[in-house]
């Protein structure tokens, strides 16, 4: 998965184009990408992020296999230069 172009759905909330992500921004910096129909036989990822500045963010990626499972977890602290 990578970085795709999102489209406005409303004030809160970015779908993506040509994918079925959604990014959601929520209360205290706090942004989450979702799928809102899970794919079918595909790997899915679940990431939130906490902005701690415009410069800053914390990110907790979970990845999982085709059939459900926990494949891993990955958290990363983000300074853009």
């Amino acid at each position: 998965m990578g970085l795709y172009p999102f489209t406005l759905i409303d004030q809160h909330r970015w779908q993506a184009i040509d994918h079925l992500l959604r990014l959601w921004l929520l209360p205290g910096n706090v942004s989450c990408t979702v799928y809102p129909k899970l794919p079918r036989h595909s790997g899915a990822r679940l990431e939130l992020c906490w902005y701690f500045s415009s410069q800053q963010r914390q990110r907790i990626v979970r990845d999982y296999d085709a059939v459900g499972d926990w494949i891993g977890t990955s958290l990363m602290v983000e300074t853009r230069i």
